[in-house]
């Protein structure tokens, strides 16, 4: 019986924390309703769903002292989605997207991982976000 209250004192303050935006992008409940997710190894990733509300996390592997350029294009018919990428607390990118939206975003890989937060607020939609690596190599003409 103790447990059972004090898991619900736990579950009451994670609640409220999120509820004052004290904790961010913790979602309640976590919803996904048809969502489809394409993972093309290292480089791709495509999401479409009907119904997402939650935090969804993808892990892609860079080469240090690199420069990538992350390209998107982020389909919202309802609600917002966020795209943030990460390494640990630094941020790269972050955006939310309320609106259908294309673009892309250039960096230079000082780790060989980064993290790519897909956060969803009972969103209807998709996205897809590829990572591409640009040549700094000289093209040799003969």
């Amino acid at each position: 019986m103790e447990f059972i209250i004090g898991l619900l004192i736990l579950f009451g303050v994670v609640y409220f924390l999120q509820k004052k935006g004290i904790v961010k992008h913790l979602k309640f409940p976590t919803v996904h309703n048809n969502i489809v997710i394409k993972r093309d190894m290292n480089r791709k990733l495509t999401m479409s769903y009907k119904t997402f509300n939650g935090i969804e996390d993808y892990l892609f592997f860079t080469k240090q002292a690199r420069p990538y350029t992350l390209n998107y294009d982020v389909k919202v018919q309802a609600g917002s989605l966020i795209l943030k990428c990460a390494k640990g607390k630094e941020v790269l990118f972050e955006k939310e997207f309320t609106q259908d939206e294309q673009g892309s975003f250039s960096f230079t890989a000082k780790h060989n991982r980064y993290h790519l937060f897909v956060i969803g607020t009972y969103t209807q939609g998709g996205c897809d976000v590829t990572f591409i690596p640009q040549s700094t190599e000289a093209i040799n003409e003969l």
